[in-house]
């Protein structure tokens, strides 16, 4: 009896050290692939070389401003999801095949995005191209929450010195850009400068998920 104990606690220790080094290779895996898409959508934007122009710089800017704000968009909500991945990795212990599983498929959404970002670069005000950004931008919004959702769970890969109210505090912090992202999608079909301005509504949820999440990690000091 006391073998199969011994050898129950040996398996366990064994999985535990095999999680956590899994979830360090997660961990590079995610930074390179965000440090790629980041770089891939920076170089997708306008340059005078590519439409032949000629002219002054500031001119330039100014008669193709709006040609930037699809890369401006997805460079400012690439590094979001890739801070918010690096604090749900932070309270994280270790990881599981479900869990790397939903990660990698996140990846595999921002990844579908930046060839969307190129179709619409192509196609210029494309609807198909649009609706594309807004639904790779909000699955892997959502993919993020499911992450945090498994992990969470039972508290079945978090960190010990994660409290409740804290994990819920996270969870709030992740909310705000899939709900945007997901509300855009139907202006998708209206034009790209209606969709272009729909992505200001990430300005009034983002700061309701902030005060959401303020107002959860306050119930650690509270009590509540």
């Amino acid at each position: 009896m006391t073998d199969e104990l011994l050898s129950s606690q040996q398996r366990r220790r064994m999985t535990s050290e095999r999680e956590k080094r899994q979830l360090r290779r997660l961990e590079i895996l995610v930074d390179v692939i965000f440090a790629l898409i980041l770089w891939r959508v920076f170089a997708l934007l306008p340059k005078p070389s590519d439409v032949g122009y000629e002219g002054e710089l500031m001119l330039f800017f100014k008669e193709h401003a709006r040609d930037f704000l699809p890369s401006i968009v997805g460079i400012a909500l690439v590094i979001i999801y890739w801070i918010q991945n690096n604090t749900m990795f932070g309270n994280l212990e270790r990881t599981d095949n479900k869990h790397a599983s939903i990660a990698i498929l996140q990846m595999f959404a921002l990844l579908l995005y930046l060839y969307m970002v190129r179709i619409g670069i192509e196609y210029e005000g494309d609807n198909v191209a649009l609706l594309g950004q807004s639904v790779t931008l909000a699955a892997a919004g959502w993919l993020a929450v499911l992450s945090w959702f498994y992990a969470t769970k039972n508290r079945r890969l978090i960190s010990d010195d994660l409290t409740e109210p804290q994990a819920r505090g996270v969870y709030w912090r992740l909310m705000g850009e899939p709900i945007a992202a997901t509300l855009t999608i139907p202006v998708a079909w209206t034009s790209q400068g209606w969709w272009d301005l729909s992505w200001l509504i990430l300005i009034p949820i983002g700061m309701w998920t902030g005060r959401m999440a303020k107002r959860a990690e306050t119930a650690v000091d509270s009590g509540k």
